[in-house]
């Protein structure tokens, strides 16, 4: 019974509080800058009692939670798994605070102010994971010996000086790092630890045989140690400590990226344990390594970026095995003959100041090769002969200005090869010869003419990209023979003219980018290619009669200035599927400039219209097929008659947030299949009957937001398929009794936000089918009796933020017979006919900012009455009065003292939003 009180009284007291900084998305409720005492009333007001049983995550941050007291079991069916309070200024927690949240799994309390956590020792055995990294905690007291489950603590950024580890035995990841501690005492019995995180503290010294602890990974890095001896440890991090003295045992993982060893040699530090691990010893200051060092290494990843290694001594890396070897950032000069018998997936040798790729490979089996940002000038012959199996080269800006011929001889398996972003002016003939590239990438070079058979016996040859080269001249036969081309690239740059015969044998090109060029001359194309997407750009005109004879499917007009688009600018692209602008600039649109593109289906022209104010007649002649049309968000003003003819399969159109101001006699015509038309937040002062003429399939119509003061009582005559009606947010004082008599077939009805003072009776009799009605936000002072009539499908009705004085009247909603939602809240209401009403409702809303006044005729008949509903009426529940004052010297009782009690379901009765 407590339960069910506490679960009203939350409820109930959303009326005097609201606050939009919370939100469900289940599983999770999350709450941001709210006040403690709030938190009940919020997730009581937005968290529907079904879904109760779904949420398994609590979250409140950036709010003002000094303390928690306790924390209650918010439902008898609750299933909370995680609670986190974040950065809430939390500085104490009782014990036994959240001992009710018996299915805990998750708690996390990081980024606040504690210092002490002793309500540990009396929180649910249950938790997996504990995160109080980020508070003031000053000692890790012995709280944890009664948590067996838990696997993961972070105590991170606190201040912690002296830890004893005998507090955390049987707690496998424990993370202690960016704290002060200076020592570590404890750990009496060996224990070993999944992860042991030390990092960025003050320990001088670290000795795993005095602790008897063992850890699968430790991390001491960023401390003050000078000596590590011996960790049994399968991963170690040691980064940034200023000693350098190791007794090591095997390791699978070693980092240590930012300690200073100038030179590697086996004298300072011998790795030859390490196989098949990780080894990190990048920013560490190296400038030697010793020849021979890495001989017969053999590790998954050696990274050593990142230092200062000018120089690779011959066989440095012979016999080597890696999964990956990085010297990136290195300011490496030279590594000639340094990889010998190498074998790799991955080298990368790139930002380094590397001036000759020659010699530097002997025999290396490699799968990718990156030297890119290197000052190579030239490619000799034979440069990357001792790559075997390389599929991948990278090497782009690199300064490269010339290629010689043969330069990549012995890369049998290359798949993708980026020359992008270099010097290169000339391409031989013969340069790419044989090469079973897939992918060339050649843009952001110098080259200014592309030669005939420039890509000579490149048969494997799927993307080519050559944009950005500076090229004017394209020669015949330049792309001869290239059966397994899908895409070429030549965007930005200077061609003018598309010559014949430029694509011979290509018959697999699907795409082709040729926008940013100042093309005047575009040749009819093959009609054997089967390009699906070509791009383009033009400064004065479409030039379409020389692409009719393409095969395309979708065209990008980008980066383009027309002072016209002429009629039958697409003439001939009869199978164009796909029309899109981007970066476009048109002065006019004449009519008809859409003719033939009688197969297009999606049409992107929003930036296309973004200077017109005038739809005129025919815009959008011969688009036959499209059916979708987004003209939002633009300046346009007028609508011509006859704007949309020739859109007979045109299911959606979108003319939201533009100027117009009225619509012109049919305006619509010719929009036999609409089905969706999106006239929103513009400037229509008037609604009558001929605007929607041609119309008659539309089944949901936007009008909100608009200044419509008038709808004639004929406006909505032939729409008889209308569902949807949006008229909100407008000027209406007054509507027409019958005018909707023509709309049996509405479900959904926004009339909120106007200034109705009162609807007449009967308006809604037609109206069979509505099953939504919105009425919110208006003037009204009175329900007659009637005025719902003939309702027999409406569920949801909401009268809320109206002027409403009294519903005594409750018989208007009698016909309603499956209403189940009523919205009542933010009126002044004093009588209430509670019998009638509640026979049908499932859930009512009635209170607000402000809470409402309710006159019964007397106390036992409203008992009686709820009783009947399975609310039950308890004197003893401490509830505020909102308005207990007599009525004509009749009593007024609290609701607030009306508890649920004997259904399951709140919502079967009555749910207090």
């Amino acid at each position: 019974m407590l339960k069910n009180i506490v679960l009203l009284w939350a409820i109930l007291m959303r009326a005097t509080y609201c606050n939009a900084g919370c939100y469900l998305e289940l599983p999770s409720f999350v709450c941001e800058e709210i006040k403690w005492d709030d938190f009940y009333n919020e997730f009581f007001s937005i968290i529907p009692l079904d879904d109760i049983p779904n949420l398994h995550s609590i979250t409140i941050t950036n709010s003002e939670v000094p303390t928690i007291e306790y924390f209650p079991q918010l439902h008898e069916y609750s299933n909370i798994t995680e609670i986190a309070i974040l950065n809430s200024s939390l500085e104490h927690v009782n014990e036994g605070a959240f001992k009710a949240i018996e299915h805990l799994d998750t708690l996390d309390l990081s980024h606040n102010s504690l210092k002490n956590i002793n309500f540990l020792q009396s929180v649910p055995t249950t938790l997996k994971r504990i995160n109080l990294s980020y508070n003031q905690i000053v000692y890790m007291d012995n709280v944890f010996h009664n948590l067996k489950d838990l696997k993961h603590l972070s105590m991170s950024h606190n201040n912690l000086s002296i830890v004893d580890l005998n507090n955390t035995v049987g707690i496998p990841n424990l993370d202690l790092s960016s704290n002060n501690i200076s020592a570590l005492i404890g750990a009496a019995v060996e224990y070993r630890y999944c992860k042991l995180d030390l990092s960025y503290n003050s320990l001088k010294t670290f000795s795993e045989e005095e602790l008897l602890i063992t850890a699968d990974s430790l991390d001491v890095s960023y401390n003050k140690i000078k000596q590590i001896k011996a960790p049994h440890t399968l991963e170690l991090s040691y980064s940034g400590n200023k000693g350098f003295n190791f007794q090591l045992g095997k390791l699978e993982r070693f980092v240590l990226t930012g300690t200073s060893i100038p030179k590697l040699k086996e004298s300072i530090m011998d790795l030859k344990f390490m196989q098949k691990g990780v080894l990190q010893l990048s920013n560490c200051s190296i400038t030697k390594i010793s020849r021979n060092y890495f001989h017969d290494f053999n590790v998954e990843h050696l990274n050593l970026s990142y230092n200062n290694i000018k120089f690779i001594e011959e066989s440095t890396f012979s016999r080597c095995e890696f999964t990956s070897i990085d010297l990136s950032y290195s300011q490496l000069k030279t590594a000639q003959y340094a990889f010998d018998n190498v074998s790799s997936d991955y080298i990368y040798l790139n930002n380094n100041n590397i001036t000759n790729a020659k010699n530097i490979f002997s025999s290396v089996v490699l799968y990718e090769l990156h030297l890119s940002h290197n000052p190579i000038k030239v490619l000799f012959k034979s440069t990357f002969a001792g790559c075997l199996k390389t599929e991948v080269l990278n090497l782009s800006n690199c300064q490269i200005e010339f290629i010689e011929r043969n330069s990549f001889e012995g890369l049998t398996d290359l798949r993708q090869l980026d020359l992008s972003n270099n010097a290169i002016t000339i391409l031989e003939p013969g340069t790419f010869q044989h090469l079973p590239v897939q992918e060339l990438t050649l843009g952001g070079n110098r080259i200014h003419t592309l030669r005939n058979r420039s890509f000579h016996n490149m048969a494997d040859l799927r993307m080519l990209n050559l944009s950005d080269l500076g090229v004017s001249e394209l020669e015949s036969h330049t792309f001869f023979n290239l059966p397994a081309l899908e895409t070429i690239d030549l965007s930005s740059n200077s061609v003018n003219a598309i010559p014949e015969e430029l694509f011979v044998n290509c018959e697999k090109l699907q795409e082709l980018f040729l926008h940013g060029n100042p093309i005047t001359s575009l040749a009819p194309f093959s009609n054997k290619l089967k390009i699906n997407l070509m791009t383009l750009s033009f400064a004065n005109s479409m030039l379409a009669h020389r692409i009719q004879n393409i095969n395309l499917k979708e065209i990008k007009i980008i980066d383009s200035h027309m002072p016209v688009l002429k009629n039958g600018s697409f003439k001939g692209l009869y199978n164009l599927y796909d029309l899109n602008f981007q970066n476009i600039l048109v002065d006019e649109i004449e009519s008809g400039a859409f003719e033939t593109l009688y197969n297009l289906k999606e049409l992107n022209c929003t930036e296309l219209f973004n200077t017109t104010k005038n739809i005129r007649f025919g815009t959008f002649k011969g688009l036959r097929s499209l059916e979708m049309l987004a003209l939002s968000e633009l300046s346009i003003e007028t609508l011509e008659s006859g704007a949309f003819i020739g859109l007979n399969s045109l299911k959606e159109l979108f003319l939201d947030h533009n100027n117009i101001s009225e619509l012109n006699k049919s305006s619509f015509v010719g929009l036999d299949s609409l089905k969706n038309l999106d006239l929103s937040y513009n400037s229509i002062g008037s609604i009558l009957k001929e605007m929607f003429d041609g119309i008659v399939a539309l089944k949901a119509l936007y009008l909100e937001y608009n200044n419509i003061s008038s709808i004639n009582a004929d406006s909505f005559n032939e729409l008889p398929l209308l569902e949807k009606l949006y008229i909100n947010g407008n000027q209406l004082q007054v509507l027409d009794k019958d005018l909707f008599a023509h709309n049996s077939k509405l479900a959904v009805l926004y009339i909120q936000e106007n200034k109705i003072k009162e609807l007449p009776v009967g308006i809604f009799q037609y109206l069979t089918e509505l099953e939504v009605l919105n009425v919110s936000s208006n003037k009204l002072a009175i329900i007659s009796i009637g005025t719902f009539s003939n309702l027999r499908s409406l569920r949801i009705l909401d009268l809320s933020s109206n002027d409403l004085v009294t519903l005594e009247h409750a018989s208007a909603f009698y016909s309603a017979k499956k209403l189940e939602k009523l919205y009542l809240d933010n009126n002044h209401l004093k009588l209430f006919d509670f019998d009638r009403l509640l026979t049908n409702l499932k859930s009512i809303k009635y209170m607000g900012i402000s809470a409402n006044k309710w006159q019964c005729n007397n106390l036992s008949h409203v008992i009686e009455t709820l009783s009947r509903h399975g609310v039950s009426y308890n004197e003893n529940i401490k509830a505020p009065m909102y308005d207990n004052d007599n009525i004509d010297g009749i009593g007024c009782i609290d609701i607030c003292k009306f508890v649920y009690c004997s259904h399951e379901n709140i919502e079967d009765t009555l749910h207090y939003y």
